[in-house]
């Protein structure tokens, strides 16, 4: 999108952003200078790379899966030695049977 069309069609993008109502004309040129903004971006992204980084995000989702498990156990059977220790803490000093 050339200098010019831009800004033609910023005022138009900001009214649109606002929920204001746009002319026939004004939806026309609106529509049109975004589709020239979807067509002048250049996607330079690495279609390989985006594969194995996704790839490598769905490892690490899984091993942080397994760790939350582990972490769950370990924190229940924390909880259960911490009640068995104030229980035999009670029954040393006479407080429980």
């Amino acid at each position: 999108m050339d200098e010019a069309m831009h800004r033609k069609w910023w005022p138009l993008n900001v009214k649109h952003a606002k929920g204001e109502t746009l002319t026939v004309e004004e939806q026309v040129v609106y529509e049109a200078g975004r589709e020239q903004l979807y067509k002048d971006e250049k996607l330079d992204g690495n279609v390989e790379e985006l594969s194995l980084l996704r790839t490598h995000i769905s490892e690490m989702e899984a091993q942080l899966a397994h760790m939350m498990e582990e972490y769950q156990a370990l924190k229940a059977r924390a909880e259960q030695v911490d009640d068995q220790t104030r229980e035999t803490g009670k029954r040393h000093i006479g407080v429980a049977r």
